[in-house]
């Protein structure tokens, strides 16, 4: 039987789709369904490589038939995928900002063992709020997603095929895909739904059910040929070109359409388009499958290469000439790499690919926990939290500057206050109780609200405060504002300013402290507001303050707004230091 030519047909669309909406998102908003196509491609792919494995006489025993299996995909998937994070790893020490450093290598390490889908914990959080903390790893959520997939197919095949007659397949995989999508609206957050496996399972199952229908006699082409059916033909061939239309109107859209609905269409007429398109024309012409050939490089290697751009290249632009070169280069990489890697390794012995796979898994080990090993071998007044250092330590400007990258990189850890009761949280955002007052002499209650400068601050905060307290209460959002939110993250930080205020109702201080960057009150004033009654920031400022000042007994203090910083120049401060320069004027 010849090869099925229009899945990679189907797959190539789909990573078309993914490059739109990466590299062009306000062209193609609703390009991220190509990994919806993926995961349905792969359900596909894992049948009909189960279907092969179980009818072979190889494999006398359960157990030889699901290592098989194992075999088989992690041979295709680990080697390039390994490869992918060792060079992503040794470009961000080279090219990717300081600021960005540290989440990217927590990242790598969850994407080494296939749990980037995880829910991201608060720390993460807030550095992916953050515009510079682009993660090069990002993209590895949906291969996560289909590795743990792997973990339980073998098991409910067996189960399925094995043990019940054939006409109950495609309804006992029916029933499992309505299960999962069950779950996933009823039970899941839209992000949970998003990155569970098991709320993902519904898709697999429409690509399985794909491939067990096509299978059959009474489907295949040939056999209505044979049995003179033209009305079959006729109407497979309208139900092809029907879903093929449809799946390329709604990836050119150019409006984002409602997430959940378009998912659930377009995931079935995915499964049916792979169904009814055997030999298809359209979908198995050379350009279109030669890019779902190249899909698995293309994949991988484009996200790292974007993200470089928009962290150091983009400079605050959605599009731009480097944008096309990156796009190029991503291109021409991932087509070196499947034509002089990928199709190489494939044709190697086991023994070889193992080889390969556990050298590239240790290198990886070693680039990810590189600086976390030397921050522990280092002295203590030279590691990341600077402990010990005083004005009469005496540093080459050499040293000065790697000491001051190694701060940028684990700013994070500056927040964590040591007085600080976090509760059930990890710290160091969200709320926290400090300890060590005199409860029964101390005066006044405190709480201190705002971004991470309220968490960064709260050590100097505490030392200065704690003598006249009975109680300090620190609550800290991760890039939110506590009065208003009007551009940054608006998504996550209007909701935080119910929070706030909730928390300023709970704890009743004595005194209230905002202590925040204040990024959306340093914008213009609108030149149409020609009294602040008409500027909008100034009265979401006044409403969210007046939903706190009835809470507060004596005096609330609000830390002014500061002037933005340029990041780009505070890698410059050592080096204007050591040739000279008048700071003054390098601080305008």
């Amino acid at each position: 039987m010849n090869k099925r030519l229009d899945p990679q047909g189907v797959r190539g669309l789909a990573i078309l789709s993914v490059l739109g909406f990466h590299f062009l998102p306000d062209v193609f908003p609703n390009g991220y369904l190509g990994v919806d196509q993926f995961f349905v491609l792969s359900g596909f792919l894992m049948c009909m490589l189960l279907r092969k494995s179980s009818i072979s006489a190889s494999y006398k025993s359960n157990f030889q038939f699901i290592v098989a299996f194992y075999h088989r995909r992690l041979k295709r998937i680990l080697p390039l995928y390994l490869l992918v994070i060792m060079s992503s790893s040794i470009f961000l020490f080279w090219m990717i900002p300081d600021t960005a450093l540290l989440t990217n290598l927590r990242s790598g390490e969850k994407a080494l063992i296939f749990i980037s889908n995880r829910m991201a914990t608060l720390e993460e959080d807030y550095f992916a709020r953050l515009s510079y903390a682009t993660d090069i790893f990002t993209h590895t959520w949906s291969l996560s997603v289909e590795v743990q997939f792997y973990l339980i197919i073998p098991l409910i095949y067996l189960l399925i095929i094995r043990t019940l007659p054939q006409k109950c397949h495609i309804l006992c995989f029916t029933i499992l895909g309505l299960f999962s999508f069950m779950y996933s609206k009823l039970f899941c957050t839209e992000t949970e739904a998003f990155n569970s496996v098991f709320a993902r399972v519904w898709q697999f199952a429409i690509g399985i059910i794909a491939n067990i229908v096509s299978e059959t006699k009474l489907w295949s082409d040939d056999y209505n040929q044979i049995e003179g059916s033209k009305n079959a033909m006729i109407w497979k061939k309208v139900m092809k070109n029907c879903c093929l239309v449809l799946m390329i109107v709604v990836l050119i859209y150019p409006i984002k359409l409602p997430a959940g609905t378009i998912r659930t269409l377009f995931t079935i007429v995915t499964g049916l388009l792979i169904m009814i398109s055997q030999n298809d024309e359209i979908l198995s012409v050379r350009v279109l499958t030669y890019i779902g050939d190249v899909s698995y490089s293309l994949y991988l290697i484009h996200w790292p290469i974007y993200a470089y751009w928009k962290l150091v290249l983009s400079a605050g632009s959605t599009m731009n000439f480097q944008l096309l070169l990156i796009f190029l280069i991503s291109v021409v990489l991932s087509v070196i790499s499947f034509e002089f890697f990928e199709k190489k390794y494939l044709r190697l012995p086991d023994r070889q690919i193992t080889k390969i796979c556990i050298f590239l898994f240790l290198t990886n080990v070693i680039l990810l926990e590189y600086p976390r090993v030397e921050d522990i071998l280092t002295a203590p007044g030279f590691g990341s939290r600077l402990d010990g250092l005083d004005e009469n330590t005496y540093m080459s400007y050499e040293k000065v500057e790697s000491l001051h990258r190694k701060w940028s990189i684990y700013d994070y850890r500056n927040f964590y206050a040591p007085s600080c009761d976090y509760g059930d949280g990890a710290g160091p955002l969200g709320w926290c109780e400090h300890t060590g007052l005199d409860k029964r002499n101390g005066k006044f209650k405190f709480l201190l609200i705002g971004n991470c400068w309220a968490a960064n601050h709260a050590r100097i905060f505490y030392d200065e405060c704690k003598v006249q307290a009975k109680r300090i209460v620190q609550f800290s959002e991760a890039g939110c504002d506590p009065l208003v939110s009007h551009r940054y993250n608006v998504e996550y930080c209007v909701p935080a300013l119910d929070r706030y205020a909730e928390q300023v109702e709970k704890e009743k201080p004595d005194y209230l402290f905002l202590m925040s960057r204040m990024f959306d009150i340093g914008d213009p004033i609108p030149q149409n507001a020609t009294v602040l009654g008409y500027d909008p920031i100034s009265q979401s400022m006044k409403n969210q303050l007046n939903k706190m000042v009835k809470h507060v007994k004596k005096k609330i203090y609000i830390l002014t707004s500061l002037p933005a910083i340029i990041d780009g120049n505070i890698a410059k401060i050592v080096e204007k230091l050591r040739s000279g320069a008048d700071m003054d004027e390098f601080d305008r």
